[in-house]
């Protein structure tokens, strides 16, 4: 099995959560962020999303094209889940168009997500019931998943909930665990950042439903140490993290502070917007976070928490973090260039895999004007790569540095996915959405 750690990328890197709902942002107003975020040198991008349809191709492509990896959060009913052959559409989709992580439902801890089913059996096992057969189709699509972020604290104690939920999975599917990371809400709630660092070896009298006065527990933005150490109790390991909701959002107290408190979180992932306190750490599995939230679109209830609220300024961390923000690129490799349009197919080094790979891409030598080769450094001055047979057969550290770079990398696995990828380079040319 291959090195499970491998697709979650280091050192970790901030970025945001598009939008607070499911509601999406129109096409302009898409094109309107989208300067801001390259400014801010994000590197994540959450974009809700149902599971009734897909987001346009469209709303996903220009993020992978300035190096933005994608996270797709999958909002659906956990006591209604969705069928596999329901989403299975969804998932080649995004596949084939570059987006490469997933995260299953929201919050299942909390009893409003149940829809009056609550008591009906343990929430725990029942979430591990609706999320078992998804996680297996989206691995099989070459698709990695995260767990349901939980609310911290909630209905059922978030890590009671997350230490059964674990469990379950370990016992009824270690191989599909193993490919997987933890999608964890690390809000403050305007407690210190350094608020329940260390875990339950730092506040052992701290129990589920229990804080003592004295003592401090996992609802801070140090949850990520509480996590850790329950995956190490149960899978003997640790496991990949990645945060959302990371601090407070506007609206959650005074502005000033909000944005000292995101400051020094974003210090936390290489930004020198401000020096962290001393005793902040994230812990060595944290591989991304994502601020809440970028945009909302006119009339949202939640346009006052966002850092670009329709038709207003700019939150005042947006200037801080620009101005400040350290260039982070990959060295060693030179910057993309060249027609957008005439893409760099990257052959695999396997020798035996090689007239099946030409087989496949007969198509696109046909019909573009493509460089073809075996060199990740030829491919890294091209501003598309196209990997033939997927990641799978690259060294993930290349395509990973390809993409923070701000090069498009597309795969292709199967002759439909050529034409597609031949159907969506033909519209590019013409101009076409």
């Amino acid at each position: 099995m291959s090195d499970p750690h491998a697709i979650f990328p280091h050192p970790p890197r901030y970025g945001v959560h598009l939008t607070p709902d499911i509601t999406p942002l129109s096409q302009p107003q898409l094109e309107a962020v989208l300067p801001t975020a390259r400014a801010l040198g994000l590197r994540w991008v959450v974009i809700p999303a149902p599971t009734t349809r897909a987001v346009p191709e469209e709303h996903i492509r220009p993020w992978l094209e300035q190096g933005v990896t994608v996270i797709l959060h999958l909002h659906a009913p956990v006591y209604d889940p969705p069928a596999v052959g329901e989403v299975v559409p969804l998932l080649q989709a995004y596949a084939r168009w570059g987006a490469r992580y997933l995260i299953w439902f929201n919050r299942p801890n909390l009893q409003a997500a149940w829809g009056g089913t609550w008591t009906q059996a343990d929430p725990a096992e029942r979430t591990a019931d609706a999320l078992l057969p998804l996680l297996q189709a989206a691995q099989e699509m070459g698709l990695t998943s995260l767990l349901p972020p939980l609310a911290q604290g909630g209905d059922y104690w978030d890590t009671a909930f997350l230490r059964r939920l674990l469990e379950e999975l370990h016992r009824r599917a270690p191989q599909v665990l193993a490919q997987m990371g933890l999608a964890v809400e690390a809000r403050s709630f305007g407690r210190p950042l350094a608020w329940g660092q260390g875990g339950p070896e730092a506040w052992p009298e701290t129990q589920p439903y229990a804080t003592p006065p004295h003592s401090q527990d996992q609802r801070g933005f140090c949850v990520f140490d509480w996590y850790a150490t329950i995956a190490q109790a149960v899978l003997g390991r640790p496991m990949p993290m990645f945060l959302l909701r990371m601090g407070r959002a506007y609206g959650e107290g005074d502005a000033q502070a909000v944005t000292d408190e995101l400051a020094a979180i974003a210090a936390l992932f290489g930004h020198d917007a401000a020096e962290p306190p001393p005793s902040v750490r994230l812990h060595a599995q944290v591989f991304g976070g994502a601020f809440w939230a970028l945009a909302a679109p006119p009339g949202s209830p939640h346009a006052d928490q966002v850092w670009l609220p329709p038709e207003r300024p700019p939150r005042p961390i947006v200037e801080r973090l620009a101005h400040t923000r350290e260039q982070q690129e990959p060295k060693g490799m030179p910057a993309p260039s060249g027609n957008g349009h005439v893409p760099y197919i990257l052959l695999p080094q396997d020798p035996e895999k090689t007239p099946w790979a030409l087989e496949l891409i007969r198509p696109l030598l046909i019909h573009l004007r493509a460089t073809v080769g075996f060199s990740i450094e030829e491919a890294a001055r091209h501003r598309r790569v196209v990997l033939v047979g997927g990641p799978g057969n690259f060294p993930p550290e290349q395509w990973q540095a390809l993409r923070q770079q701000g090069v498009l990398v597309q795969e292709v696995q199967h002759g439909t996915d050529v034409a597609s990828l031949l159907a969506t380079m033909n519209r590019d040319k013409r101009g076409e959405p």
